[in-house]
């Protein structure tokens, strides 16, 4: 049986369930990403577009990344949360805020996005690879 991960926004009326494993995860200490979860980064984990399902309503709001790349981020209209978002650059995957998971464990993030950005008071796992 294939592993169903749902993650929903704080009021629960948009929700979204990726199916298996996440091909990935991350924490991102991008200016966006600060912004978007009013705290120090973002940690998200992706999945293929195929694997994930949406329901409820959703707003899209544009924002171009740090590097130029159009990001779609979907968010509820209801509470304001953030839960997916999808990149110009790669559109074949989807982002999910890890926050947002109804059980956030197994989405432990292998890299860390911007790490030049991160705080110095901030320490990771020496095992995490550095980007930026």
């Amino acid at each position: 049986m294939t592993a169903r991960h749902r993650a929903s926004c704080g009021c629960g009326q948009l929700t979204i369930t990726a199916e298996g494993a996440p091909a990935g995860a991350a924490l991102c200490f991008c200016t966006a990403c600060r912004k978007r979860t009013w705290t120090h980064f973002g940690t998200q984990a992706r999945w293929p577009a195929g694997k994930v399902e949406a329901a409820g309503q959703a707003t899209v709001w544009r924002r171009v990344g740090d590097h130029g790349t159009p990001f779609d981020f979907r968010f509820c209209p209801v509470c304001g949360t953030t839960l997916w978002y999808t990149s110009a650059l790669d559109p074949s995957f989807v982002g999910i805020a890890a926050g947002c998971f109804d059980d956030p464990n197994g989405f432990a993030p292998a890299v860390s996005v911007y790490d030049s950005r991160r705080p110095d008071w901030l320490g990771l796992p020496e095992t995490l690879e550095r980007r930026g």
